[in-house]
């Protein structure tokens, strides 16, 4: 018998998440469910309410924002360490997980339950089967997480992975084949990058004179708890001694992750909507990662679309999944973690105006491929695909 495919109208986005926010796991969940409630009938995104009085205006544009009633235990990591702020969302993660299902069991089931949460995924995999869809950005780490994705696949849950060296690594860790794990990489919207300020103005209110060579590098200053190499990187622009240059730490706060001074300017806290302004004053950017193997050879960070949709010279690690978006002509590869490699490429790319400009044109020309609108596309593709 042949088999049929899917019918995807429905979709229920389940995140364990602050939504809207201006981190990036925020943002791709926003940008994800608005690309999808796009090509779908309905889309709802449910989050926990957080502690909000009063929801914000609809975000994402198309999908229905739904908040439930859940505990909050974000605030605590102001003071909290590290290792009981992971206990505490593992807390929280586990009861939205069953206040989200008892919600769901109660009304017209949709064709799709999709979250990044383990915690929910076994839950609606346990109550709709393959329904139930887990996206994962980095392989799970430790045995808790490991029991918990072989739950999911015991109970019928399907994966999307956002590389497909992660994608690789799930299907032998689930021995299953590697065709019934979807791949979708993040994108970028290109509607931010449509209308740019003026360059030499943005250089201005920023404080650089126009011959000023601009590096930048934006994220946060550390990941699941482990640093991201912002140190290194300013290690590395103070070990090239770069004339007249300097370099921009977006996200990043005075004190944290980097020495500050006149060439390395701590930006604090950009608003998403101002970050294609920010990139379209720079000359290059700096993709870095934990050096841990296990985060670094599968993650696939937002900003990393966010630089070629600025059409920026790229430093990046030699990782194979940043090779899957990335090849020598829009970027520079150094071994990961290696300051002197990084300082060196980024002397390259201030002495060398024509391959800083074969390097953007490669860049915006690729960007056109990873929009948010083709991520759905790609992650629909697959939710349609026949039952294994």
């Amino acid at each position: 018998m042949t088999k049929r495919a899917r019918t995807v109208r429905r979709l229920s986005y389940l995140a364990v998440a602050h939504i809207p926010g201006e981190r990036a796991h925020s943002i791709q969940i926003a940008a994800t469910c608005a690309a999808l409630a796009r090509r779908l009938d309905e889309v709802e995104l449910v989050v926990p309410r957080l502690g909000a009085r009063r929801p914000p205006p609809n975000t994402p544009p198309g999908a229905r924002l739904v908040r439930i009633l859940a505990p909050n235990f974000l605030p605590l990591g102001r003071w909290a360490p590290a290792w009981l702020m992971r206990i505490l969302f593992d807390v929280q993660s586990s009861a939205f997980a069953q206040l989200a299902l008892a919600r769901a069991l109660v009304r017209r089931p949709f064709d799709v339950y999709y979250t990044r949460s383990p915690f929910v995924a076994v839950a609606f995999a346990f109550a709709f089967g393959s329904r139930a869809v887990l996206e994962l950005h980095v392989p799970p780490a430790g045995a808790m997480r490991r029991a918990l994705l072989h739950l999911c696949r015991l109970f019928g849950c399907r994966f999307v992975a956002i590389s497909d060296a992660l994608h690789r690594r799930l299907a032998r860790l689930l021995r299953i084949k590697p065709d019934e794990i979807g791949v979708a990489h993040d994108g970028y919207d290109p509607a931010l990058f449509s209308e740019l300020p003026d360059r030499a103005d943005m250089r201005r209110r920023l404080g650089l004179a126009d011959e000023t060579f601009a590096i930048c590098y934006l994220g946060s200053a550390a990941t699941l708890g482990a640093a991201k190499g912002v140190r290194l990187i300013a290690e590395a622009f103070r070990r090239a001694a770069l004339p007249n240059a300097a370099l921009l730490l977006a996200g990043i706060e005075q004190g944290e992750g980097a020495r500050a001074g006149a060439d390395v300017r701590c930006l604090g806290r950009v608003p998403h909507d101002d970050v294609p302004a920010l990139l379209a004053a720079c000359d290059g950017a700096v993709v870095s990662f934990p050096e841990d193997p296990a985060y670094a050879r599968a993650m696939s960070p937002l900003k990393l679309f966010e630089y070629l949709a600025a059409g920026l010279p790229i430093i990046a690690p030699d990782l194979p999944n940043l090779r899957e978006v990335l090849d020598e002509s829009c970027a520079l590869f150094v071994p990961l973690g290696n300051a002197d490699a990084l300082a060196a490429a980024m002397t390259r790319l201030r002495s060398d105006a024509a391959l800083r400009s074969r390097l953007a044109a490669a860049a915006a020309n690729r960007a056109s491929a990873h929009t948010w609108h083709a991520r759905a596309e790609r992650v629909l593709a697959f939710l349609r695909l026949p039952p294994a």
